[in-house]
Order: C-alpha cells, then sequence, then structure tokens
C-alpha cells in the first residue's frame, strides 16, 4: 500500500535554538579533518606516535580539547583510514622485496606465496637456513596466523603458536 504525502503549509522560521558555537564542533557537517591537520597527523604516525598521544598534542597545540574541530573519534577513523591506505599501498611490495634479498643472501632461504581469486597475495611462508637447522635439531616451529578474525569490528586476532621438542 502507498502512501502518498501533500504539503500544505511551509514555515521558514526556525522552530529550535541554533547549536551554540561552542558544541558546533560536534555536528557532522564540521567534523571532517581538514588537509593541513591531515599531513600533520600523517608525518607524528609515520614517527610511531600512538594516536591517543596524537590527539593529547593536538589538543595541546589548540589550547583545550574543547579547541579542537575533531573529536577523539574523528581522528581515530583518520588514523585507521591513513594505516589502511599505508598497508594497501606499500606494505606488501615491502614484504616482498625483503622476501627476495633474503632469497638472494641465503641458499637456504625458501618462501612461498599464495594467491587469491583476484592475484592478491592471501598468505606467506618463508624459512631461512637458521630456522631450518632449529626444526632439524629440535623440531621448534612456530605458526603466526592473522586470517582468524574475533569480532564484529573486523579486528585481527593474531596468535604466536610455537610447538618445540618439550
Amino acid at each position: 500500500m502507498e502512501h502518498a504525502y501533500c504539503a500544505v503549509q511551509h514555515n521558514t522560521e526556525h522552530n529550535h535554538d541554533f547549536v551554540p558555537s561552542t558544541e558546533r564542533h560536534h555536528m557532522k557537517s564540521v567534523r571532517k579533518i581538514k588537509e593541513e591537520i591531515g599531513k600533520v597527523i600523517e608525518k607524528i604516525i609515520e614517527s610511531g606516535i600512538k594516536p591517543m598521544d596524537i590527539y593529547q598534542f593536538l589538543s595541546n597545540e589548540a589550547g583545550l580539547e574543547e579547541a579542537l574541530v575533531n573529536t577523539k573519534r574523528d581522528l581515530l577513523n583518520y588514523v585507521t583510514r591513513y594505516k589502511a591506505e599505508m598497508i594497501e599501498g606499500g606494505d606488501m611490495q615491502s614484504v616482498l622485496d625483503t622476501l627476495q634479498e633474503r632469497a638472494y643472501s641465503d641458499s637456504s632461504f625458501l618462501y612461498l606465496l599464495k594467491f587469491g581469486e583476484c592475484d592478491q597475495i592471501v598468505s606467506y611462508f618463508w624459512r631461512d637456513s637458521m630456522m631450518l637447522e632449529d626444526y632439524k635439531a629440535f623440531g621448534d616451529v612456530v605458526v603466526f596466523d592473522t586470517t582468524y578474525r574475533t569480532n564484529n569490528y573486523g579486528l585481527i586476532y593474531a596468535p604466536i603458536v610455537g610447538a618445540n621438542n618439550h
């Protein structure tokens, strides 16, 4: 059953108070992180500073936390997006370059790549000469698996599991 609505009157007067200027920075329409602040955040991230320390730094620079245009959540979202872009853009290439260098310098170094449906790398394995010797002598194995997701947020659970001759 369809419902039809018809406007019978248009009132241009506001029927509520405006958001006070001290609270406007919480409105979603103004919370986008400005490009110049984003560049500062990116440089700080690259220095290895934790996101909450970045927020504290920006609060100190602004004078008060209330003077910041963005919320903690805005900053954390920005950091998450930026780190995801970094991973997509270059971290895997860095891993592949390192694997190639190790294979070139260590004749016992072995690495294997597993590709998904769209030719993206979904997993990889490596073993160097020391790992091979340890395995032969002791049967030691360490597994680092980040494929198991544990919660609604898609956060990765990364167990490091070791087994040895004991």
